[in-house]
């Protein structure tokens, strides 16, 4: 005993909250590969989860397909790649569901460099935390991103988010906010602007970047 068999099993949730859900069997690992291992959620639902030989899988929702060989931590990025242990790099294929996405209702139309603003919007911290390794060497990406891609360069600008109004996961049409810091270095002019959470993003909006925009309201 002691050894693993590659058995796996997927939770089914209840229809509400309280609701014990079922349990049913799911797919063995080819060889036994299974055990203490990383696992991301991909932005096209599936779960890209590794093996004990340092091969990773992509699970579908029904079978386990053996993918590429790099052991390490996975870090979902917001383009919605995966970063292997800070030096590989996975591309999963096919795209996210439209209710998975991010939603702005609220931002300023114009912005400026160095100063701190709100968005608000819906499930800006996603459906999941998004990664797991046990109890330690945690990767989780359930918190908003904002990024802005200036329109004529096409360059992309990472703001600093902090203050969220929540960490919770698959908030829903509830209301959720955070600040952001835009970048002091930031190209002016016309932008758009995304909130992004777990390598989904939200539709973009259009802002304009001025360094004579007036100071954002006190919060």
């Amino acid at each position: 005993m002691g050894q693993s068999t590659g058995h796996t099993a997927i939770y089914h949730p209840g229809k509400s909250l309280t609701s014990p859900g079922t349990w049913t069997a799911g797919p063995d690992f080819p060889n036994d590969d299974a055990g203490d291992s990383y696992a991301a959620l991909l932005p096209n639902g599936h779960v890209l989860v590794s093996g004990n030989s340092g091969t990773f899988y992509e699970f579908d929702g029904t079978k386990l397909i053996p993918k590429m060989c790099c052991d390490g931590s996975l870090l979902v990025l917001p383009t919605g790649q995966v970063i292997v242990n800070g030096s590989a790099l996975y591309n999963p294929t096919g795209t996210y569901q439209a209710a998975w996405a991010p939603k702005v209702t609220s931002v300023p139309t114009t912005v400026a460099p160095g100063k701190t603003y709100k968005v608000s919007g819906q499930q800006f911290n996603g459906l999941s935390q998004a990664a797991s390794f046990g109890d330690e060497f945690e990767t989780n990406t359930n918190y908003p991103l904002v990024r802005i891609t200036n329109r004529a360069t096409h360059h992309v600008f990472y703001c600093k988010t902090h203050n969220h109004s929540t960490m919770a996961v698959a908030t829903g049409t509830a209301p959720v906010y955070t600040f952001f810091d835009v970048p002091a270095d930031i190209e002016t002019g016309a932008s758009t602007l995304q909130v992004v959470a777990n390598g989904i993003p939200s539709t973009a909006v259009n802002i304009t970047v001025s360094a004579g925009a007036a100071s954002p309201t006190s919060f």
